[in-house]
């Protein structure tokens, strides 16, 4: 935050919501912030870029999760990454999904408990998530897998010059012999640096590489990839993938 910004906000802001942002009560620690939420996306409202409706389930969803904040670990020093996330979200109220992240991210910034670990880099990629990849970053963030990793499978078919013809590709196990196919979804988590697929390694034992088989049996039985092979591999969260879902998850 830059000192004019300091400025435009110490003077607009009503001296209630500056003592609450500062000093909260004990009964009230995301009252202030939610106020400062609901002062800057005021004028969206009236210019027709957000609706009323969007604002309030955003700040209700903030307040509702800040009261997980025991008062004595409220970091007020931390206001000026949680000002800027707030304005990195004004774009993405309008995604349900997204929405209720950066609330979560929002109030793990102002837990000294929890913040750590929490990078600035996180607002810029909820930012410019698309909905899809935020939907399976949730999906894979509350596996069981999560923290081992998980199986991975590219099918192909041999070529007569003893090539390889890729066939079905980006499969992730998810559990006894489930899968789930995505492709620009992986591409953009592992562009932002949250997973990363391994194909020269795989697991050798136990359930995770028992799901192999499992969804190469299943994936044969379709007529048209009944011959074909498959390579392993792995699907893991890098650490700062992590950092990230500690922080924007509950």
């Amino acid at each position: 935050m830059n000192p004019d910004e300091l400025r435009v906000l110490s003077d607009a802001l009503p001296e209630t919501t500056k003592e609450e942002l500062l000093n909260p009560s004990a009964h009230a620690v995301g009252k202030g912030f939610g106020g400062l939420l609901y002062w800057m996306f005021h004028p969206l409202i009236k210019l027709g870029i957000r609706t009323q409706s969007e604002v309030e389930t955003y700040q209700k969803s903030f307040e509702e999760k800040a009261k997980n904040i025991d008062i004595e670990n409220y970091d007020s020093s931390n206001l000026g990454l949680a000002y800027s996330t707030l304005q990195s979200s004004a774009g993405r109220l309008d995604n349900d999904v997204l929405r209720e992240m950066f609330a979560q991210l929002l109030t793990n910034t102002l837990d000294k408990t929890k913040n750590s670990t929490i990078s600035p880099k996180f607002k810029s990629v909820l930012a410019n998530m698309s909905n899809d990849e935020a939907i399976l970053l949730n999906t894979l963030a509350s596996n069981k897998y999560y923290k081992t990793g998980f199986p991975y499978l590219n099918f192909y078919q041999k070529t007569e010059a003893n090539g390889k013809l890729d066939t079905a590709t980006d499969i992730i196990g998810i559990s006894n012999g489930e899968y789930i196919q995505k492709h620009a979804e992986i591409s953009e988590l592992e562009i932002d640096g949250i997973i990363k697929t391994k194909t020269d390694q795989w697991f050798d034992s136990g359930e995770l590489a028992d799901q192999y088989n499992l969804i190469k049996e299943d994936l044969n039985k379709i007529p048209e990839f009944s011959k074909d092979e498959a390579s392993n591999g792995t699907l893991m969260f890098t650490d700062f993938g992590q950092r990230l879902v500690n922080a924007i998850l509950p």
